[in-house]
C-alpha cells in the first residue's frame, strides 16, 4: 500500500483546510481488508476502479503550513 497526502485549495473562515489521505492498493483483497478495518473510523470513500481509499478531515491552517511541502503563493509570480 502507498499513501498520498493532498490538501484543499481554500482556507475557510473557521481557519481550516481540507486534508485528503489516499491509500493506494495493489489488489481488491487488500482494499477490502483495509475498508473493513477503517470504514467506521472517519470519513472514507473507496474507488473500486482505481483501488484507492481516501479519507478527508479538516485541519487548522497552522497545521497545514507546518506540515505541507507545498510552496506558498508568491504575490509577484502568482498575481
Amino acid at each position: 500500500m502507498k499513501i498520498e497526502i493532498n490538501y484543499g485549495n481554500t482556507i475557510h473562515s473557521d481557519d481550516t483546510i481540507a486534508k485528503y489521505v489516499t491509500y493506494l492498493f495493489e489488489n481488491i483483497q487488500a482494499l477490502k481488508a483495509f475498508w473493513k478495518e477503517t470504514r467506521n473510523e472517519g470519513k472514507f470513500n473507496a474507488d473500486l476502479k482505481k483501488l484507492t481509499i481516501t479519507s478527508q478531515e479538516y485541519i487548522s491552517s497552522e497545521e497545514y503550513f507546518s506540515e505541507s511541502d507545498e510552496e506558498p503563493f508568491s504575490t509577484e509570480a502568482d498575481f
